[in-house]
């Protein structure tokens, strides 16, 4: 079987613990040809730009590693599919078609709830009993994409935010191990992917330091 040649695109530090599930699974039938993530963060007294875990992982395992979309070039590197987990930047709609077989995208809830950028947290704000993660195939709106499979996962009581992006993260691994394999062996046809039912959508947004406020009586 011919290896699949991946660009993986993601962010924060559970992108990372799934990046590095692909790496290190010798099974899968692809081999990441780059990692595109976003530009390392001024922190500290000092200053000091600081990268991202995704990007400190490509770069301790030697992937080339870009942070503008003007570098992703998939005909030049013989990119077949892009696959998208937290990444945290829009991709433009003519990119999305860029590669083969375009960009999947891992998405920690059951769309169409939940779509954008805090799926993980508003379940939890809202006293939710079950969420899940969902595999798609990326199109020209957020989180709209046909979908190639979900998991449903219960949320216990106590569970917190990092606890559940971990669970997820290994639910959602699985999901894309079984899928890729699948894609690499022309089992997959996107015109018979089911369409999310968008009039049921329900959307999050990026959280910001006052919506942790309680105002006091």
């Amino acid at each position: 079987m011919k290896k699949l040649r991946l660009a993986y695109f993601g962010t924060p530090d559970y992108s990372a613990t799934f990046l590095e599930k692909i790496y290190n699974d010798t099974s899968l039938p692809i081999e990441i040809a780059l990692v595109v993530t976003q530009q390392d963060k001024i922190v500290g007294k000092n200053s000091t730009p600081t990268p991202n875990a995704v990007k400190s992982f490509a770069k301790a395992h030697t992937i080339d590693v870009a942070h503008s979309l003007s570098g992703f070039d998939c005909s030049y590197r013989g990119i077949d599919i892009a696959f998208l987990f937290a990444y945290g930047k829009i991709i433009k709609p003519d990119l999305l078609r860029a590669p083969k077989f375009g960009f999947w995208n891992l998405h920690p809830s059951m769309l169409p709830n939940f779509r954008g950028a805090a799926p993980t947290v508003y379940p939890l704000i809202l006293g939710k009993d079950q969420t899940g993660v969902s595999l798609t195939v990326m199109d020209d709106d957020l989180d709209h994409g046909p979908i190639i499979d979900q998991v449903g996962y219960r949320i216990q009581p106590t569970l917190l935010n990092n606890e559940l992006l971990t669970q997820l993260t290994a639910i959602g691994y699985d999901l894309f191990a079984k899928h890729i394999v699948r894609l690499a062996n022309g089992e997959i046809n996107y015109a018979e992917l089911p369409v999310q039912n968008h009039a049921s959508a329900t959307f999050t947004r990026t959280l910001k330091r006052d919506d942790g406020r309680i105002e006091l009586s």
